[in-house]
């Protein structure tokens, strides 16, 4: 078997080192070209991304009280690895890490900077930005999107793997 990478390696490993060189070399000019990309896709395709994850969030629900939610991964007979409680703590953790770790900062950043009522026009803004980056609705939203995200393809090389002629166990 041919352990090499393949063209889409090459390819990828090619745009990598472009993209980076035009950074070291002229940060000024690609920074004025990602602006403008997100400036347009947000623009134009800011409902997109909102419809996609809502779509997969309804998708993994759907799936998982359909008759596919009781598929076994795994070979036939082969006892969990985990307990289902535990697999569930692992999903919820892995979640929430992602949303804690990452939003922690970024959320009440955003808030601070461009705060989404308006400037408060006290002292208050960085407590004011702070206690909206961490309000339960937004962690709550936030979990459960990357959730779905993250589920979606974990479950594909298990699937694959699954003879489907047989009844699930």
């Amino acid at each position: 078997m041919n352990n090499r990478p393949g063209w889409v390696f090459y390819m990828s490993l090619l745009l990598l080192a472009a993209f980076v060189g035009l950074g070291a070399t002229n940060p000024e000019r690609l920074s004025e070209w990602a602006g403008a990309g997100l400036k347009f896709t947000t623009e134009h395709f800011g409902w997109l991304y909102l419809f996609a994850t809502s779509g997969f969030l309804l998708f993994c629900i759907g799936i998982a009280t359909s008759d596919y939610g009781h598929i076994r991964l795994g070979a036939e007979g082969e006892a969990a690895e985990f307990p289902y409680l535990t697999w569930l703590g692992m999903i919820f953790s892995a979640g929430m890490g992602v949303g804690l770790v990452f939003w922690a900062v970024a959320e009440p950043m955003s808030h601070f900077v461009s705060p989404p009522f308006g400037p408060s026009g006290g002292g208050c803004d960085a407590l004011r930005a702070v206690s909206l980056g961490f309000s339960p609705v937004g962690q709550f939203c936030v979990g459960r999107v990357i959730h779905c995200l993250c589920a979606l393809p974990d479950a594909a090389p298990g699937a694959d793997q699954r003879d489907f002629s047989t009844p699930a166990g």
